[in-house]
């Protein structure tokens, strides 16, 4: 069995790909495996990863006569030719789509030398590269069981999955996880993930909450700000006399997530997943800038009972309120947690490596 996997440049779409094809050398050694992905992508680089990777030369364009778009074009007269050599030259058994735009030619020239085509959509809502490449996929696996009937013609392909995850993240114990930051193990902790670019709508919003209820309620604080907001939100938490620890950027997610009883981020598909499968109360920011993916994917735990939504543009008005009815009464964080229940599975790179199988 040889499988490629094509992917976006962000980590939404790289660590679904990545888990799944580390679950297929793990379930069947013999299995060859190629990860390709944008070489716009700097942070992710060959060794990442327990699979091989390819570079393609690969951008998003827009219908604008700009010089920044007419170069983009450029490169992807190239990167179609370099998608064209990785596809033929590896000529794999079955090729996985994970979305975004630059994926498109990697599946289509997979289409065209006959190789069985599955799709992965990570939101609810499907992208236009799933919409796009439906019509050549054999299987379309979803995440969310609401993401189906907006596949329209093409639903009797889809088959849900969820959203594969990487293996490291499992539950760490929490007095385990707690001190890895260096935190004390007793006392409600907050998890704020403004990004590893940073957010600076939650990372100012939730810091000046987080100080508006310090006096009224006890917490202590892990804030994940990026680079160039991790200074002013650090100030903003001392002054206010919050135990805490800003992390710029951090790789063992794990321990955030198993240190934390309530999250405050943004809800892109594979951090809901990951806030399912450590079954992490929430609140909700979806990114205004996303179109409708953000907004809803948050509906879908949102509508369980496992998280609250507020409006970016609303981080101010209504953030310290959700806080402290969250923060001072245990029982509601347990009714959010008992939401999971109805929330999509978390463990699905099995899952989607079956469709995958089923396919050939």
């Amino acid at each position: 069995m040889k499988i490629l996997a094509v992917s976006g440049a962000s980590g939404g779409h790289i660590f679904p790909a990545a888990a799944l094809l580390e679950r297929v050398t793990e379930d069947d050694p013999r299995a060859v495996t190629l990860l390709v992905l944008p070489r716009k992508h700097a942070a992710c680089k060959s060794g990442a990863f327990a699979v091989p990777v390819s570079y393609v030369c690969l951008s998003n364009i827009s219908a604008s006569l700009t010089a920044s778009n007419l170069l983009r074009i450029l490169r992807s007269f190239k990167g179609l030719l370099q998608s064209l050599r990785v596809v033929a030259r590896f000529h794999p058994d079955v090729v996985v789509g994970f979305g975004s735009l630059v994926s498109i030619p990697v599946v289509f020239w997979g289409w065209l030398l006959r190789c069985r085509i599955v799709l992965h959509e990570q939101n609810v809502v499907p992208g236009r590269a799933t919409r796009f490449l439906a019509r050549f996929a054999d299987r379309i696996a979803v995440t969310f069981a609401q993401t189906v009937p907006l596949l329209g013609a093409y639903r009797d392909k889809a088959a849900v999955t969820g959203n594969p995850l990487r293996k490291r993240m499992r539950v760490i114990d929490r007095d385990q996880a707690r001190a890895f930051f260096g935190l004390p193990a007793e006392g409600a902790t907050l998890l704020v993930m403004g990004g590893s670019q940073g957010s600076q709508s939650i990372n100012t919003g939730a810091a000046k909450a987080l100080a508006g209820c310090a006096q009224s309620v006890r917490f202590q604080v892990i804030h994940l700000a990026g680079d160039k907001d991790a200074p002013a939100v650090e100030e903003v938490y001392r002054a206010a006399g919050i135990r805490f620890r800003v992390v710029r950027f951090l790789e063992e997610m794990e321990y955030a997530y198993s240190a934390s009883d309530l999250a405050i981020s943004r809800s892109g598909a594979t951090t809901v997943t990951e806030l399912c499968r450590f079954r992490l109360p929430a609140i909700l920011v979806p990114y205004p800038f996303a179109g409708a993916h953000q907004q809803a994917n948050a509906r879908v735990l949102a509508d369980a009972g496992a998280a609250r939504v507020i409006e970016d543009s609303r981080i101010g008005e209504e953030l310290a309120g959700i806080l402290k009815e969250c923060i001072g009464d245990r029982t509601v964080m347990e009714r959010m947690r008992r939401g999971f229940d109805h929330c999509p599975s978390a463990d699905s790179a099995e899952a989607l490596m079956r469709v995958v199988y089923e396919t050939v």
